[in-house]
C-alpha cells in the first residue's frame, strides 16, 4: 500500500513540474508576443502618423542610362545583380527617421509600377526558360541605389534606359 501511495505521490509531483515547466514556456512566449504586437503597433501608428499627418510630398524622376549599371559579382554566379546608384536630395535625415521613401519603376506604357516590381520575359534563344527580373530599391540619406536581379543571375542585354519615379513623404 506504501508503495502505491509512493507512486502516485511521486507522479503527482512529476506531473505538476512538468505542467509548471509548460506554464513558464508559454508564459514567456505570451509575453513575447505580446512585446512584438506592441513594437507592431508602435511601428503601424508611426506610419499611420507619416501618411495622416504628412507635411510635404515630393517627386522626382530620374533615368538611368544602360552605361551606368554595375554589376555586382559574376554573371551566372548566385546573387549575381546589377545595381545603379543616383544621388537624391529628396532623401533627408528626417525622410529616413520620421518618413517615407517610395520608388517606382516606369515602364515602355508610362505606368508607375511600386518597387519591388516582378516581371518575367522569355530571352531570346537558345534559351527556352522563362527568366523572372526583380527590380528593388535601398534607400539612405543622400542617395538611392537601385537593384535588377535576374532568376537565372545572368542578363539578357536588354538594358535601354530605365526610368524610376522617387517620391518621399515626411
Amino acid at each position: 500500500m506504501k508503495r502505491i501511495v509512493y507512486s502516485l505521490l511521486v507522479a503527482g509531483l512529476t506531473i505538476l513540474n512538468f505542467t509548471s515547466c509548460e506554464n513558464d514556456k508559454y508564459r514567456d512566449l505570451d509575453r513575447r508576443v505580446k512585446e512584438l504586437d506592441m513594437e507592431l503597433d508602435s511601428k503601424t501608428s508611426r506610419l499611420e502618423n507619416v501618411l495622416v499627418n504628412y507635411k510635404s510630398v515630393e517627386v522626382s524622376y530620374i533615368t538611368i542610362k544602360p552605361e551606368n549599371w554595375v554589376t555586382n559579382g559574376e554573371e551566372g554566379s548566385e546573387n549575381c545583380y546589377m545595381y545603379a546608384e543616383v544621388e537624391c536630395t529628396l532623401i533627408t535625415q528626417n525622410i529616413i527617421n520620421d518618413g517615407v521613401v517610395l520608388a517606382y519603376y516606369v515602364d515602355a506604357d508610362n505606368r508607375d509600377n511600386v518597387l519591388p516590381y516582378i516581371q518575367s520575359y522569355l530571352p531570346e534563344a537558345p534559351s527556352t526558360d522563362m527568366v523572372i527580373e526583380t527590380f528593388r530599391y535601398d534607400a539612405e540619406v543622400g542617395k538611392i541605389t537601385f537593384i535588377i536581379q535576374n532568376s537565372d543571375y545572368s542578363f539578357h542585354e536588354r538594358l535601354g534606359d530605365i526610368q524610376f519615379k522617387i517620391a518621399t513623404i515626411y
